[in-house]
């Protein structure tokens, strides 16, 4: 039998894809298992092989495109579910501390600390004459069942235990009668300071 490429060469060998004779000069080995291929099949079977190469490399680059675009996508809900939940943990530690009862949180007593409570008391003040066109009460008494003490420890006995005078319609002196060592206060507070 004649070489399909050489007719005046003995072939030695077949093409395993074509079966075409080949001559010792035609024949190409494969590599793996000693096939035997054509010039022609072997660069048709390298073609292929280069094809599916770049096909898979081309899925791989879209499969990675698509993970960096799900992962870019998640990233602005991420860094806001972060910030949220930093938030709210900061909150429930705010509110442990001031709502848990503790021995490490002190109650608030208006005789042990009167300074503390002229201030509350003198805010107030302040919170009535806003709403009373700039006149302050004729009487603490009238904060109190006005309802402008937000605290439920300082009542009518606690009020008792400091000095307001209404000097006009838009000014007045608050001072502390007598502290709970006996001594009294030298702080007066007035309607002049706080505008200060």
């Amino acid at each position: 039998m004649r070489c399909a490429y050489h007719p005046d060469k003995e072939a030695s060998a077949e093409c395993a894809r074509c079966k075409k004779p080949l001559c010792e000069e035609c024949s190409r080995s494969r590599g793996d298992k000693g096939i035997v291929l054509c010039g022609s099949c072997l660069l048709s079977e390298a073609a292929t092989y280069v094809a599916q190469a770049i096909d898979e490399r081309n899925e791989e680059r879209e499969a990675r495109k698509e993970a960096r675009e799900v992962r870019g996508k998640r990233k602005p809900y991420a860094r806001v579910f972060v910030i949220m939940a930093f938030a709210v943990a900061v909150l429930l530690v705010n509110l442990y501390f001031h709502l848990a009862p503790g021995e490490h949180v002190e109650q608030f007593d208006p005789y042990q600390d009167p300074y503390l409570t002229a201030v509350l008391i003198e805010s107030a003040l302040l919170d009535y004459a806003n709403s009373h066109k700039g006149e302050f009460p004729m009487s603490l008494n009238a904060i109190l069942d006005g309802g402008y003490l937000s605290s439920d420890r300082i009542t009518e006995g606690v009020l008792q235990g400091y000095a307001y005078t209404r000097s006009s319609p838009h000014s007045y002196e608050l001072r502390i009668k007598e502290s709970p060592s006996g001594i009294v206060s030298d702080t007066v507070f007035t309607e002049e300071e706080m505008n200060r």
